[in-house]
């Protein structure tokens, strides 16, 4: 595997992998050099256990320190259950991490590099399971509610907005995130965000409208998207008022777009698009009047892929078509 278009002094080495009869990853072999000259051979090394699963790897640097000093550790070292779950986490990087999983697979309990423990709360066995709630607690300290899940029923006002089964409301470390609407493929359509006021950790145990208004900021960020009946975007707007417009033709594809500043005019950006038989693009005009043309490119001798593209400016701006 070669890659001609890097311009880097190890451009166009190879890179290989080498696998056992059970289709794993043993070897990751990388070429460098920094300097004209044979290229130096880094292989980055993967152990696994009899069921298959990734249990360590090594680095060129830590294995060549390991040859000599048998104490140093690898990389990463997992411990996995019989199912295949990772349970215990050893990073030279990272930290260790320990996690343990209740009867149906989910995480209960996960211990942290930086000494937090955490605990996850689901919906009883008459609902989905879904997760409610993630407490935590540093040395020390006592349990808090770091972040909480609002999941949306199946009353017609859900229905309305295609929230039922979604989640309505999250609230994290960054504040509180609610989402009003939704597509018909589920994606958000209206969403509305309020920060924390200040770096202050909020605990979110339990619906309290004046301990979370203490929490957040009065301001509320506002954004909204409109989707077609293909779930195509056509229109949005974001927290400052500022507006989009896309056109599409009849087979779905993305013609124009238009931008609209906060108190401003319409101004476009995107004049018309041009696809070939296949659907790729194939030519763009852009506000400036200058058409962009990815087929009229250069390229590259060897591996005879594009290079760089080609403008074409309007009659009026006579010249050569350019290289963006």
């Amino acid at each position: 595997m070669t890659d001609a278009a890097a311009h880097t002094i190890h451009a166009a080495t190879p890179a290989l992998r080498c696998f056992d009869g059970r289709a794993r990853v043993l070897r990751e072999i990388a070429y460098h050099r920094d300097q004209a000259g044979p290229a130096q051979a880094r292989i980055t090394r993967y152990g696994h256990d009899a069921s298959g699963q990734l249990i360590s790897s090594i680095d060129p640097r830590l294995h060549a320190a390991q040859a000599e000093r048998p104490e140093v550790a690898a990389n990463l070292v997992q411990v996995r259950s019989l199912s295949g779950r990772c349970l215990y986490t050893r990073s030279v990087d990272a930290g260790n991490t320990r996690t343990l999983y209740d009867a149906c697979g989910r995480e209960a309990m996960t211990w942290l590099a930086n000494g937090v423990e955490q605990t996850r709360c689901y919906e009883p066995a008459a609902l989905p399971g879904r997760l409610l709630s993630i407490r935590e607690r540093s040395a020390q300290r006592a349990f808090r509610t770091a972040e909480r899940w609002q999941w949306a029923g199946v009353d017609a006002e859900a229905k309305a907005f295609n929230l039922a089964g979604h989640c309505q409301t999250r609230f994290d470390s960054a504040g509180r995130h609610v989402v009003q609407a939704r597509s018909l493929l589920g994606a958000i359509a209206g969403e509305t965000l309020q920060l924390l006021a200040g770096h202050t950790e909020c605990d979110w145990a339990q619906d309290d409208a004046q301990g979370e208004a203490r929490c957040l900021e009065s301001q509320s960020l506002t954004s909204t998207v409109s989707f077609d009946a293909c779930c195509a975007i056509i229109a949005s707007e974001d927290a400052r008022g500022h507006r989009q417009r896309h056109g599409h033709d009849r087979c779905g594809q993305y013609r124009a777009s238009w931008v609209t500043r906060n108190g401003g005019l319409e101004t476009p950006v995107v004049l018309d698009v041009t696809y070939t038989a296949g659907g790729a693009e194939r030519s763009r005009a852009a506000c400036q009047r200058c058409r962009h043309h990815p087929y009229l490119c250069s390229r590259h001798p060897k591996p005879g892929r594009h290079a760089y593209p080609a403008r074409q400016r309007p009659p009026d701006l006579a010249g050569p078509a350019l290289p963006l």
